[in-house]
Parts: structure tokens; C-alpha cells; sequence
């Protein structure tokens, strides 16, 4: 399907692809492999963004099976994976490295994919530091939107800034010490 695709992979407005892979197979160059599908999708642009990974164990010792139907388990040799690849407009060198510069549109969809598959630190990079979002007007809202609300801050800037100022507070303990539980109200709020 990839290399069917190709005269599409070349076009700046195809900005990503989720394709499942082998991870093991037959050592060939257009076998259905990991290998093979990463090292195609880069040399057209394409960087590795997420992937899920699934394991199967051996019939020799069966592992329990990770969803309700008997496929994938909990343990054993990682056979299959889900890759998703995006073109990688916030990274300085892309334009000399592909010929082409991002415009305000791919980006911005380019910032929706990120943020769709829970890479808001991607769509934040690119927001910030993408020189055809400089002066978008709603860039800093947008910036402010992406923001976890692990320390309760709203705006980008302050998280940032609480960053710089301590960045041991995002180590595992220390986010559980700040994080209010779901069931608590939060501070100040009424009880009845």
C-alpha cells in the first residue's frame, strides 16, 4: 500500500500515516516489516511519533490474553505494532532537508493531529517555535489550551516558568504530593 502511495507520500499536504508493521518476518526490502516501513516513510519525510506496541507469547508457556478475545497477551515477544508517523514541521532542519517549508496550514493541522494523539508536547514546539505560526493572533490562546493541568496553572507561560524554577516537581513522587484525588473537591468549594 506504501509504495502505491508514494506519489502521495511526496505531497506536503499529506502530513501523517498510521500504518500496523511486523516487527519479525522475512528479511527482504519489501517485506512487511518494521525495518523496512520506517526506513521508507523517513526517506520521504515521515519521523516515528508514537508506537503501540503488542505481545504474543509462546504456545510452549501461554501468557493471559490482554483484551477480551484470545490475541495479543500480557507478556511474551513483541510480534506486531501500530506506528504512527508525522511529518516533523517543528524540527529547525526540515525545509533544507526536504525542500519544503511548513505553511500556516499544515501546521496548524499538523498541531491537531499532535494534539488528537495525545502529543500536546508536539503541537506546543510546534506552536512556539514554527516561524509561519510567529504571529498568528490566537497562538498564545492555543498555547494556553495545551497546557496539563497538573499544577493547576492555565497559561503556558506560567507552566514554563514553574518548570525552569523546579523541574523536580514533575518526577513521579512529587506530581502525586500536588495532584488533588478525582473524588476531592477542590479547595474552597462547598460542601453539602
Amino acid at each position: 500500500v506504501l509504495l502505491g502511495a508514494e506519489r502521495l507520500l511526496r505531497t506536503p499536504d499529506l502530513l501523517g500515516v498510521q500504518v500496523e508493521c511486523q516487527l519479525h518476518g522475512a528479511v527482504h526490502d519489501y517485506a512487511n516489516t518494521f525495518s523496512n516501513i520506517d526506513g521508507f516513510l523517513r526517506r520521504h519525510g515521515l519521523s516515528l511519533f508514537d508506537l503501540e506496541c503488542y505481545r504474543y507469547s509462546r504456545a510452549a508457556l501461554p501468557a493471559p490474553f490482554a483484551i477480551g478475545i484470545p490475541a495479543q497477551t500480557t507478556s511474551g515477544q513483541v510480534r506486531w505494532a501500530e506506528a504512527v508517523y508525522f511529518r516533523d514541521l517543528g524540527y529547525r532542519a526540515y525545509p533544507q532537508m526536504f525542500g519544503t517549508a511548513p505553511t500556516r496550514e499544515h501546521a496548524l493541522k499538523l498541531c491537531c493531529l499532535f494534539s488528537l494523539y495525545g502529543l500536546n508536547d508536539c503541537a506546543a514546539e510546534l506552536l512556539a517555535t514554527a516561524e509561519c505560526l510567529r504571529d498568528l493572533p490566537e497562538r498564545d490562546q492555543l498555547l494556553d489550551r495545551l497546557v496539563p493541568r497538573l499544577f493547576g496553572d492555565t497559561r503556558y507561560a506560567d507552566y514554563l516558568a514553574r518548570f525552569r524554577e523546579d523541574p523536580s516537581a514533575w518526577l513521579p513522587q512529587n506530581i502525586a504530593a500536588h495532584v488533588p484525588l478525582l473524588d476531592e473537591p477542590p479547595p474552597g468549594a462547598a460542601l453539602s
